[in-house]
């Protein structure tokens, strides 16, 4: 089964909610920053900043 970007954004948003973390410095590297600029597209209130 392959997993899309907006796939993995909508599950890291998931997770910081489990976590209880309102917000949240996000990096990532190599695909994971096509991921953190997903996450920060579809879920901008979950991230406080953002470095690719």
């Amino acid at each position: 089964m392959e997993y899309t970007t907006n796939q993995l954004a909508h599950d890291a948003a998931g997770l910081l909610g489990v976590l209880d973390i309102d917000k949240a410095h996000i990096v990532g590297w190599s695909v994971g920053s096509y991921i953190a600029e997903e996450l920060t597209l579809v879920h901008s209130d979950k991230v406080k900043s953002l470095i690719l």
